[in-house]
């Protein structure tokens, strides 16, 4: 995590293992588990979603899924009062040689407005882009 130039601005840049013993027989049932999985982590009296995409992608294995959101912040402890605006992009898969091993990589930005940097999405993909799994 890193703050910016402002009290309001910060990135974060991050890869999460979840062990889990959930099993899917088809990829479909998979990004369904995901979705479920990623609304629960999204509180509504805190956050109001903008965008959101969340779909399989091959990137790191055949489970693996891409997620993207926009979110309102509309109680950051930082922001005295104002509405911050939170990007999201990142990438979720199992891991290809421990099946009970999930893991969960995302670059974030959070702040006003005019503080989100317009090459956010580029800065993200670079960032995945030197991940590489180990089998």
């Amino acid at each position: 995590a890193k703050r910016g130039a402002t009290s309001t601005h910060t990135f974060v840049a991050k890869t999460s293992k979840i062990y889990s013993t959930a099993t899917f027989a088809t990829r479909d049932e998979f990004l369904k588990f995901v979705k479920q999985s990623v609304h629960m982590d999204v509180d509504p009296r805190r956050f109001n979603m903008i965008e959101e995409k969340i779909e399989l992608s091959d990137k790191f294995g055949p489970y693996s899924f891409f997620k993207y959101g926009v979110a309102q912040d509309k109680n950051a402890a930082n922001a005295k009062g104002s509405v911050l605006i939170l990007k999201i992009y990142g990438y979720g898969f199992i891991h290809p040689s421990d099946k009970n091993l999930m893991i969960d990589i995302m670059y974030s930005e959070r702040g006003m407005a005019d503080e989100i940097d317009p090459a956010f999405e580029n800065k993200a993909k670079a960032f995945i882009d030197g991940f590489s799994v180990k089998k």
